[in-house]
């Protein structure tokens, strides 16, 4: 039986330089269990101006919004949606873009990208400079090419069981495993 995951919440280890955000990946979110929710908000300070970036042929988005941070619902209004594309990165895929002007803070308010199990090849986040920009700047989390690949690579051990400070900058592969009481 799967278990609800509280949130896998990554962060730079020692020495590591530090990323603008925080990103946790819920599984399952609000007790649906094909849905993983991408949960994004500032280190410190506050963003006006967020975007989500995906893959421009990923058609598994549930919802996205802002909420309350730890895995808290989605509320129903945004003020100031923007979206774009498909476009192309430099030298990189076809991306879609898509936020609001809600503020986000580091502790009162995040961002949510709530999608379908499998999840996309990776999800970017940034800021953008004006209502209708696309995002400046971008981080990311990888959730890899292949949902089955990722699951026989996670069998027989549990998150508490390897550093996921290695992964800051490239981002952590949550998508195939699931996570037991206690476990993030």
């Amino acid at each position: 039986m799967t278990q609800s995951d509280n949130g896998h919440e990554q962060g730079p280890g020692p020495g590591e330089p530090r990323t603008h955000y925080g990103w946790t990946v819920h599984h399952p979110y609000n007790g649906v269990e094909n849905h993983v929710a991408v949960e994004v908000r500032p280190h410190f300070g506050f963003v006006r101006h967020w975007r989500f970036v995906l893959p421009s042929d990923y058609e598994g988005v549930v919802k996205w919004g802002v909420g309350e941070p730890n895995g808290a619902p989605i509320g129903d209004r945004l003020r100031g949606e923007a979206s774009g594309g498909p476009t192309q990165l430099l030298n990189g895929p076809d991306v879609v873009w898509f936020g609001a002007a809600e503020r986000l803070s580091a502790s009162s308010r995040s961002a949510y990208l709530v999608f379908n199990d499998p999840p996309p090849h990776y999800v970017s986040f940034g800021e953008a400079e004006g209502l209708e920009d696309p995002p400046k700047t971008l981080e990311g989390i990888s959730f890899g090419d292949s949902h089955d690949q990722l699951a026989d690579s996670h069998d027989g051990h549990s998150h508490g069981e390897h550093d996921h400070a290695d992964h800051q900058g490239q981002g952590q592969d949550h998508a195939g495993h699931d996570h037991g009481p206690g476990e993030h």
